[in-house]
This record gives structure tokens, sequence and C-alpha cells, in this order.
């Protein structure tokens, strides 16, 4: 009875073993299949159309900080924000 247990507790942790394994291999597959399907269709598409989603360009000035226009405004226009 012993050897049985002792069998089935090492058969037990060697799946244990094998499972995580093989969800290591498939959660890497699939998320190289998202990766390269999602971000290189989104780069095809941004090239065709020659749009870009990040803003690079350097400017030579000290702050990037945009000054608002603050004044009073209409009641109107604070009801109606969104």
């Amino acid at each position: 009875m012993e050897k049985t247990k002792l069998f089935l507790d090492g058969f037990a942790k060697g799946f244990g073993t094998i499972g995580k394994t093989v969800a290591e291999i498939i959660n890497f597959v699939l998320l190289c299949i998202i990766y390269f399907v999602g971000i290189g269709l989104a780069y095809l598409f941004t090239k065709i159309s020659g749009t870009t989603l990040i803003y690079l360009d350097k400017k030579n000035t000290k702050s990037y900080y945009k000054t608002q226009k603050i004044g009073k405004e209409n009641i109107e226009e604070y009801y109606k924000q969104y």
C-alpha cells in the first residue's frame, strides 16, 4: 500500500511539472502570435496611412508645457463638459 501511495505521489508530481511546462510553452507561443499580429498589423496600417501613433519629434524648447486659456466662460459651457 505504501509503495502505491509513493508511486501515485511521484506520478502526480511529474504530471504537474509536465503540465506547467506545457502551459508555459503554450502561453509563450500564443503571446508571440498576438504580439506579432496585433502590433504588426497596427504598424502596417500606420505605415500605409502615413500616420504616427507616438510623436517623437523633439523641439528646441525649454519646456513642453502648454499654457491654457483661463478665463470666465459662459455658465452653459460648464454644465456640458462631457
